[in-house]
Protein backbone atom coordinates (compact mmCIF):
# COMPACT_ATOMS: atom_id res chain seq x y z
CA UNK A 1 0.00 0.00 0.00
CA UNK A 2 1.27 3.27 -1.10
CA UNK A 3 1.73 5.84 2.06
CA UNK A 4 0.94 9.58 1.15
CA UNK A 5 2.91 12.13 3.98
CA UNK A 6 0.79 15.04 4.66
CA UNK A 7 1.43 17.71 6.56
CA UNK A 8 -1.06 19.31 9.99
CA UNK A 9 -3.73 20.76 7.93
CA UNK A 10 -4.07 17.84 5.73
CA UNK A 11 -2.30 18.86 2.61
CA UNK A 12 0.46 16.80 1.18
CA UNK A 13 3.94 17.22 3.11
CA UNK A 14 6.78 19.68 0.37
CA UNK A 15 8.95 17.90 -0.20
CA UNK A 16 12.61 19.23 -1.03
CA UNK A 17 12.62 19.41 -4.87
CA UNK A 18 15.75 21.57 -4.64
CA UNK A 19 17.90 17.95 -3.74
CA UNK A 20 16.26 15.79 -6.38
CA UNK A 21 17.80 15.14 -9.37
CA UNK A 22 16.99 16.76 -12.88
CA UNK A 23 17.62 16.13 -16.70
CA UNK A 24 19.03 19.31 -18.18
CA UNK A 25 15.52 19.29 -20.18
CA UNK A 26 13.99 19.97 -16.72
CA UNK A 27 15.99 22.43 -16.01
CA UNK A 28 15.40 24.75 -18.98
CA UNK A 29 11.14 23.36 -18.69
CA UNK A 30 11.57 24.88 -14.58
CA UNK A 31 13.38 27.84 -15.81
CA UNK A 32 10.83 28.29 -18.59
CA UNK A 33 8.19 28.25 -16.19
CA UNK A 34 9.96 30.35 -13.69
CA UNK A 35 10.25 33.33 -16.31
CA UNK A 36 6.78 33.27 -17.46
CA UNK A 37 5.59 32.95 -13.35
CA UNK A 38 7.79 37.05 -13.42
CA UNK A 39 5.98 38.19 -16.43
CA UNK A 40 2.56 37.30 -14.79
CA UNK A 41 3.69 38.80 -11.55
CA UNK A 42 4.79 42.25 -13.04
CA UNK A 43 2.03 42.64 -15.24
CA UNK A 44 0.22 41.99 -12.27
CA UNK A 45 1.21 45.22 -10.67
CA UNK A 46 4.40 43.51 -8.31
CA UNK A 47 6.97 45.58 -7.52
CA UNK A 48 10.43 45.09 -8.62
CA UNK A 49 11.08 44.28 -4.44
CA UNK A 50 8.35 41.67 -4.23
CA UNK A 51 8.61 40.44 -7.77
CA UNK A 52 12.51 39.38 -7.26
CA UNK A 53 12.23 38.24 -3.79
CA UNK A 54 8.71 36.09 -4.62
CA UNK A 55 10.90 34.20 -7.49
CA UNK A 56 14.02 33.82 -5.86
CA UNK A 57 12.87 32.50 -3.31
CA UNK A 58 10.62 30.05 -5.59
CA UNK A 59 13.91 28.81 -7.73
CA UNK A 60 15.92 28.39 -4.40
CA UNK A 61 13.26 26.05 -2.71
CA UNK A 62 13.08 24.59 -6.51
CA UNK A 63 16.93 23.87 -7.23
CA UNK A 64 18.05 26.76 -9.35
CA UNK A 65 20.28 29.78 -8.57
CA UNK A 66 18.29 32.88 -9.76
CA UNK A 67 19.49 36.44 -10.78
CA UNK A 68 16.52 38.13 -11.14
CA UNK A 69 16.58 42.12 -12.59
CA UNK A 70 12.92 43.76 -12.77
CA UNK A 71 12.36 47.81 -13.64
CA UNK A 72 8.74 49.18 -14.70
CA UNK A 73 9.65 48.00 -18.68
CA UNK A 74 11.94 45.52 -18.85
CA UNK A 75 12.51 41.78 -16.64
CA UNK A 76 15.57 39.79 -16.77
CA UNK A 77 16.61 36.60 -15.29
CA UNK A 78 19.28 34.44 -15.30
CA UNK A 79 19.15 30.93 -14.10
CA UNK A 80 21.87 28.29 -14.10
CA UNK A 81 19.65 26.27 -16.24
CA UNK A 82 22.02 26.02 -19.35
CA UNK A 83 19.77 28.54 -21.00
CA UNK A 84 21.10 32.23 -20.66
CA UNK A 85 19.78 34.74 -19.60
CA UNK A 86 15.73 35.37 -20.82
CA UNK A 87 14.90 38.94 -21.11
CA UNK A 88 11.59 40.79 -21.93
CA UNK A 89 10.11 44.57 -22.83
CA UNK A 90 7.23 44.97 -20.87
CA UNK A 91 4.63 47.68 -19.91
CA UNK A 92 4.00 48.74 -16.81
CA UNK A 93 1.84 46.68 -14.62
CA UNK A 94 -1.93 47.59 -13.43
CA UNK A 95 -2.47 46.14 -10.21
CA UNK A 96 -4.73 42.94 -10.58
CA UNK A 97 -4.98 41.14 -6.76
CA UNK A 98 -6.83 38.80 -8.20
CA UNK A 99 -4.33 37.58 -10.86
CA UNK A 100 -1.42 38.18 -8.15
CA UNK A 101 -3.43 35.89 -5.58
CA UNK A 102 -4.03 33.38 -8.05
CA UNK A 103 -0.10 33.12 -9.01
CA UNK A 104 1.23 33.32 -5.46
CA UNK A 105 -1.03 30.36 -4.68
CA UNK A 106 0.74 28.59 -8.06
CA UNK A 107 4.29 29.81 -6.52
CA UNK A 108 3.59 27.93 -3.69
CA UNK A 109 2.11 24.63 -4.86
CA UNK A 110 5.18 24.47 -7.13
CA UNK A 111 7.55 25.09 -4.30
CA UNK A 112 5.62 22.44 -2.02
CA UNK A 113 5.38 19.67 -5.14
CA UNK A 114 1.67 19.92 -4.91
CA UNK A 115 1.75 20.89 -9.06
CA UNK A 116 4.42 19.80 -11.48
CA UNK A 117 5.87 22.32 -14.31
CA UNK A 118 3.43 21.86 -16.85
CA UNK A 119 0.58 21.43 -15.07
CA UNK A 120 1.63 24.77 -13.67
CA UNK A 121 2.26 26.13 -16.95
CA UNK A 122 -1.18 24.94 -17.80
CA UNK A 123 -2.81 27.11 -14.91
CA UNK A 124 -0.61 29.69 -15.34
CA UNK A 125 -1.71 29.96 -18.78
CA UNK A 126 -5.49 30.02 -17.30
CA UNK A 127 -5.04 32.87 -14.63
CA UNK A 128 -3.19 35.16 -17.18
CA UNK A 129 -6.34 34.48 -19.67
CA UNK A 130 -8.75 34.49 -17.67
CA UNK A 131 -11.41 37.61 -17.83
CA UNK A 132 -11.67 40.30 -14.89
CA UNK A 133 -14.17 39.37 -12.33
CA UNK A 134 -15.58 42.81 -12.92
CA UNK A 135 -16.77 43.81 -16.70
CA UNK A 136 -16.27 47.40 -18.11
CA UNK A 137 -19.24 48.92 -16.95
CA UNK A 138 -19.06 47.91 -13.57
CA UNK A 139 -15.40 49.59 -13.77
CA UNK A 140 -16.26 53.00 -15.66
CA UNK A 141 -18.73 53.05 -12.66
CA UNK A 142 -16.45 52.70 -10.01
CA UNK A 143 -13.94 55.18 -11.97
CA UNK A 144 -17.05 58.04 -11.57
CA UNK A 145 -17.81 57.18 -7.73
CA UNK A 146 -14.27 57.08 -6.67
CA UNK A 147 -14.00 60.84 -8.19
CA UNK A 148 -16.88 61.52 -6.46
CA UNK A 149 -15.55 60.54 -3.30
CA UNK A 150 -12.19 61.69 -3.73
CA UNK A 151 -13.72 65.24 -3.92
CA UNK A 152 -15.00 65.03 -0.13
CA UNK A 153 -11.67 64.23 0.57
CA UNK A 154 -10.81 67.46 -0.98
CA UNK A 155 -13.93 69.61 0.57
CA UNK A 156 -16.01 69.46 -2.13
CA UNK A 157 -19.75 70.59 -2.00
CA UNK A 158 -22.57 68.37 -3.89
CA UNK A 159 -22.32 70.16 -7.01
CA UNK A 160 -18.41 69.44 -6.88
CA UNK A 161 -19.07 65.36 -6.55
CA UNK A 162 -21.61 65.30 -9.61
CA UNK A 163 -19.61 66.84 -11.70
CA UNK A 164 -16.19 65.41 -10.47
CA UNK A 165 -18.12 61.89 -10.87
CA UNK A 166 -19.41 63.11 -14.71
CA UNK A 167 -15.94 63.76 -15.74
CA UNK A 168 -14.18 60.79 -14.01
CA UNK A 169 -16.69 58.60 -16.48
CA UNK A 170 -15.88 60.62 -19.36
CA UNK A 171 -11.68 60.07 -18.68
CA UNK A 172 -12.52 56.32 -18.01
CA UNK A 173 -13.84 56.11 -21.24
CA UNK A 174 -10.89 58.21 -22.73
CA UNK A 175 -8.61 55.60 -21.02
CA UNK A 176 -10.61 52.53 -22.97
CA UNK A 177 -10.38 54.75 -26.30
CA UNK A 178 -7.02 55.32 -25.69
CA UNK A 179 -5.65 51.26 -25.95
CA UNK A 180 -6.98 50.96 -29.45
CA UNK A 181 -4.01 52.96 -30.75
CA UNK A 182 -0.22 52.74 -29.97
CA UNK A 183 0.11 56.47 -30.82
CA UNK A 184 -2.83 57.60 -29.24
CA UNK A 185 -1.72 55.84 -25.59
CA UNK A 186 1.07 58.74 -24.80
CA UNK A 187 -1.25 61.76 -24.95
CA UNK A 188 -4.39 59.80 -22.55
CA UNK A 189 -2.81 61.46 -19.31
CA UNK A 190 -2.39 64.66 -20.73
CA UNK A 191 -5.55 64.69 -22.94
CA UNK A 192 -7.45 63.79 -20.06
CA UNK A 193 -5.89 66.59 -17.75
CA UNK A 194 -7.07 69.08 -20.78
CA UNK A 195 -10.49 67.77 -20.94
CA UNK A 196 -11.16 67.68 -17.43
CA UNK A 197 -9.28 71.38 -16.55
CA UNK A 198 -11.13 72.93 -19.83
CA UNK A 199 -14.69 71.90 -18.88
CA UNK A 200 -14.19 72.83 -14.86
CA UNK A 201 -13.29 75.81 -15.86
CA UNK A 202 -15.72 76.52 -18.36
CA UNK A 203 -18.79 75.36 -16.28
CA UNK A 204 -17.74 77.50 -13.06
CA UNK A 205 -17.40 80.76 -15.29
CA UNK A 206 -20.40 79.97 -16.64
CA UNK A 207 -22.20 80.12 -13.14
CA UNK A 208 -21.99 76.61 -12.00
CA UNK A 209 -21.16 76.30 -8.28
CA UNK A 210 -17.94 74.41 -8.09
CA UNK A 211 -14.43 74.87 -7.36
CA UNK A 212 -12.19 74.27 -10.61
CA UNK A 213 -8.65 72.93 -9.08
CA UNK A 214 -10.80 70.51 -6.89
CA UNK A 215 -12.98 69.11 -9.30
CA UNK A 216 -10.29 68.83 -11.99
CA UNK A 217 -8.05 66.95 -9.31
CA UNK A 218 -10.81 64.58 -8.61
CA UNK A 219 -12.33 63.63 -12.08
CA UNK A 220 -8.42 62.82 -12.24
CA UNK A 221 -7.71 60.86 -9.29
CA UNK A 222 -7.36 57.55 -10.91
CA UNK A 223 -4.31 58.98 -13.34
CA UNK A 224 -2.83 60.88 -10.70
CA UNK A 225 0.37 58.56 -9.64
CA UNK A 226 0.56 58.70 -5.93
CA UNK A 227 0.15 55.07 -5.62
CA UNK A 228 3.14 54.72 -8.37
CA UNK A 229 5.28 57.28 -6.23
CA UNK A 230 4.70 55.27 -2.93
CA UNK A 231 5.90 52.19 -4.97
CA UNK A 232 8.92 54.03 -6.06
CA UNK A 233 10.07 55.42 -2.53
CA UNK A 234 9.74 51.69 -1.43
CA UNK A 235 11.77 50.16 -3.96
CA UNK A 236 14.26 52.56 -3.45
CA UNK A 237 14.60 51.87 -0.04
CA UNK A 238 14.79 48.49 -0.09
CA UNK A 239 17.92 49.52 -2.23
CA UNK A 240 16.35 48.89 -5.79
CA UNK A 241 17.55 51.46 -6.91
CA UNK A 242 17.35 51.03 -11.27
CA UNK A 243 13.80 50.37 -10.63
CA UNK A 244 13.21 52.88 -7.99
CA UNK A 245 14.38 55.62 -9.64
CA UNK A 246 12.53 54.55 -13.30
CA UNK A 247 9.46 54.28 -11.88
CA UNK A 248 10.06 58.00 -10.07
CA UNK A 249 10.88 59.45 -13.70
CA UNK A 250 7.74 57.97 -14.73
CA UNK A 251 5.47 59.99 -11.97
CA UNK A 252 7.64 63.08 -12.59
CA UNK A 253 6.80 62.54 -16.60
CA UNK A 254 3.18 62.09 -15.81
CA UNK A 255 2.83 65.12 -13.57
CA UNK A 256 4.35 67.05 -15.78
CA UNK A 257 2.35 65.77 -18.49
CA UNK A 258 -1.04 65.99 -16.62
CA UNK A 259 0.49 69.96 -15.93
CA UNK A 260 0.53 70.65 -19.13
CA UNK A 261 -2.75 69.59 -20.07
CA UNK A 262 -3.87 71.59 -17.27
CA UNK A 263 -1.95 74.36 -18.49
CA UNK A 264 -4.06 74.13 -21.80
CA UNK A 265 -7.23 72.79 -20.31
CA UNK A 266 -7.41 76.50 -18.24
CA UNK A 267 -6.30 78.78 -20.76
CA UNK A 268 -9.32 77.35 -23.29
CA UNK A 269 -11.91 77.19 -20.25
CA UNK A 270 -10.88 80.79 -20.02
CA UNK A 271 -12.37 81.84 -23.01
CA UNK A 272 -15.60 81.51 -21.76
CA UNK A 273 -16.35 85.40 -21.06
CA UNK A 274 -18.67 85.34 -17.80
CA UNK A 275 -16.56 84.50 -14.07
CA UNK A 276 -18.65 84.02 -11.37
CA UNK A 277 -16.33 83.46 -7.98
CA UNK A 278 -17.43 80.09 -5.88
CA UNK A 279 -16.07 78.86 -2.71
CA UNK A 280 -17.43 74.89 -1.80
CA UNK A 281 -18.97 74.32 1.33
CA UNK A 282 -17.79 70.87 2.52
CA UNK A 283 -20.06 68.55 2.90
CA UNK A 284 -19.57 67.40 6.59
CA UNK A 285 -17.72 64.75 8.75
CA UNK A 286 -20.30 62.29 7.67
CA UNK A 287 -19.77 62.51 4.22
CA UNK A 288 -16.15 61.99 4.68
CA UNK A 289 -16.37 58.77 6.68
CA UNK A 290 -19.12 57.76 3.97
CA UNK A 291 -16.70 58.42 1.08
CA UNK A 292 -13.79 56.44 2.70
CA UNK A 293 -16.02 53.50 2.41
CA UNK A 294 -17.68 54.11 -0.97
CA UNK A 295 -14.05 54.68 -1.93
CA UNK A 296 -12.27 51.73 -0.64
CA UNK A 297 -14.50 49.63 -2.74
CA UNK A 298 -14.57 51.21 -5.86
CA UNK A 299 -10.80 51.05 -5.60
CA UNK A 300 -11.55 47.17 -5.08
CA UNK A 301 -12.91 46.48 -8.37
CA UNK A 302 -10.52 48.79 -9.93
CA UNK A 303 -7.27 46.36 -8.58
CA UNK A 304 -9.71 43.43 -9.45
CA UNK A 305 -9.66 42.30 -6.02
CA UNK A 306 -11.39 39.27 -5.27
CA UNK A 307 -15.15 38.93 -3.73
CA UNK A 308 -14.54 37.63 -0.89
CA UNK A 309 -11.63 39.53 -0.52
CA UNK A 310 -13.45 42.93 -1.02
CA UNK A 311 -14.39 43.23 2.93
CA UNK A 312 -11.72 42.58 4.41
CA UNK A 313 -10.02 44.99 2.25
CA UNK A 314 -13.08 47.57 2.75
CA UNK A 315 -12.13 47.01 6.76
CA UNK A 316 -8.36 47.25 6.60
CA UNK A 317 -8.63 50.76 4.43
CA UNK A 318 -11.32 52.32 6.95
CA UNK A 319 -9.04 51.11 9.77
CA UNK A 320 -5.68 52.70 8.14
CA UNK A 321 -7.77 56.03 7.29
CA UNK A 322 -8.60 56.33 11.27
CA UNK A 323 -5.19 55.38 12.32
CA UNK A 324 -3.56 58.63 9.56
CA UNK A 325 -6.27 60.90 11.00
CA UNK A 326 -5.41 60.16 14.58
CA UNK A 327 -1.24 59.92 13.88
CA UNK A 328 -1.76 63.58 12.16
CA UNK A 329 -3.22 64.56 14.94
CA UNK A 330 0.15 63.70 17.20
CA UNK A 331 2.88 63.58 14.83
CA UNK A 332 1.32 66.39 12.40
CA UNK A 333 -0.23 66.06 8.89
CA UNK A 334 2.41 65.09 6.58
CA UNK A 335 3.56 62.22 9.19
CA UNK A 336 0.16 61.12 10.30
CA UNK A 337 0.40 58.85 6.94
CA UNK A 338 3.11 56.83 8.55
CA UNK A 339 0.26 55.27 11.76
CA UNK A 340 -1.80 54.68 8.96
CA UNK A 341 0.76 52.78 6.77
CA UNK A 342 1.65 51.46 9.95
CA UNK A 343 -2.13 50.15 10.58
CA UNK A 344 -2.61 48.89 7.20
CA UNK A 345 0.74 46.78 6.90
CA UNK A 346 0.12 45.35 10.28
CA UNK A 347 -4.10 44.19 8.69
CA UNK A 348 -2.24 42.99 5.23
CA UNK A 349 0.30 41.02 7.52
CA UNK A 350 -1.97 39.57 9.42
CA UNK A 351 -4.41 38.69 6.60
CA UNK A 352 -1.79 37.05 4.79
CA UNK A 353 -0.27 34.86 7.66
CA UNK A 354 -4.09 33.73 8.65
CA UNK A 355 -5.65 33.05 5.43
CA UNK A 356 -2.39 32.70 2.85
CA UNK A 357 -3.05 34.68 0.66
CA UNK A 358 -0.66 37.67 0.12
CA UNK A 359 -0.76 41.00 2.10
CA UNK A 360 -0.81 43.31 -1.00
CA UNK A 361 -4.40 42.39 -1.41
CA UNK A 362 -4.90 44.81 1.50
CA UNK A 363 -2.52 46.96 1.19
CA UNK A 364 -3.19 48.03 -2.01
CA UNK A 365 -6.80 49.21 -2.02
CA UNK A 366 -5.78 50.71 1.27
CA UNK A 367 -2.91 53.02 0.13
CA UNK A 368 -5.34 54.55 -2.34
CA UNK A 369 -6.95 57.15 0.25
CA UNK A 370 -3.20 57.57 2.18
CA UNK A 371 -1.16 58.03 -1.19
CA UNK A 372 0.08 61.92 -1.70
CA UNK A 373 -0.53 62.13 -5.36
CA UNK A 374 -3.07 64.78 -5.10
CA UNK A 375 -0.40 67.04 -2.85
CA UNK A 376 1.96 66.14 -6.08
CA UNK A 377 -0.89 67.36 -8.56
CA UNK A 378 -1.20 70.59 -6.23
CA UNK A 379 2.48 71.21 -6.35
CA UNK A 380 2.26 71.33 -10.81
CA UNK A 381 -0.65 73.81 -10.23
CA UNK A 382 1.30 76.28 -7.71
CA UNK A 383 4.07 76.68 -10.79
CA UNK A 384 1.34 76.78 -13.29
CA UNK A 385 0.31 79.95 -11.16
CA UNK A 386 3.18 81.21 -11.47
CA UNK A 387 4.16 80.57 -7.61
CA UNK A 388 7.54 78.61 -7.92
CA UNK A 389 8.02 79.00 -3.88
CA UNK A 390 5.09 77.06 -2.99
CA UNK A 391 4.77 74.75 -5.70
CA UNK A 392 8.33 73.46 -4.39
CA UNK A 393 7.28 73.61 -0.53
CA UNK A 394 4.44 71.31 -2.04
CA UNK A 395 6.66 69.03 -3.56
CA UNK A 396 8.59 68.80 -0.39
CA UNK A 397 5.29 68.03 1.33
CA UNK A 398 4.52 65.42 -1.33
CA UNK A 399 8.01 63.58 -0.84
CA UNK A 400 7.65 63.96 3.12
CA UNK A 401 4.23 61.88 2.95
CA UNK A 402 5.41 59.15 0.52
CA UNK A 403 8.40 58.80 2.74
CA UNK A 404 6.17 58.15 6.03
CA UNK A 405 3.89 56.43 4.45
CA UNK A 406 7.02 53.80 3.10
CA UNK A 407 8.31 53.73 6.35
CA UNK A 408 4.84 52.94 8.12
CA UNK A 409 4.53 49.98 6.12
CA UNK A 410 8.44 48.74 6.39
CA UNK A 411 7.70 49.31 9.73
CA UNK A 412 4.95 46.87 9.64
CA UNK A 413 6.61 44.24 8.39
CA UNK A 414 9.50 44.54 10.62
CA UNK A 415 6.75 44.39 13.54
CA UNK A 416 4.91 41.44 11.83
CA UNK A 417 6.70 39.67 8.73
CA UNK A 418 4.84 38.67 5.78
CA UNK A 419 4.07 34.87 5.40
CA UNK A 420 5.51 35.22 1.78
CA UNK A 421 7.51 37.95 -0.53
CA UNK A 422 3.92 39.22 -2.32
Amino acid sequence: MRTISTDLRGRPAPTDLGSAPRTPEELIELGDLLFDLAVGLHRAGASATHLESALGRSAKRLGLRAQILGTPTSLLVDMDDGRGVRLARVEPGEPNLERLADIDSLLEELEEGQVGPRRALYRLRSIVGRRPSFGPGLELAAVGVASGSATVFFGGGAADVAVAGGLGVAVAVMGRLSTLSEHRRPLFEPGAALLAAAATTALARLGLPIAPLIVTLAALIVLVPGYSLTIALGEIAARHLVSGTARLAGVMGTLLGMGLGIGLGRALGSLVPLEVAHSPTPLGEWALWSAVVIASLCFSVLFHARLRDVPIVMLATVTAFVGARAGAVVLGPELGGFAGALVLGLMGNLVARRTRRPASTVVLPGLMVLVPGSIGFRAVALFLESAPLDGLATAFQTAIVGSSLVAGLLAANMLLPPRRSL
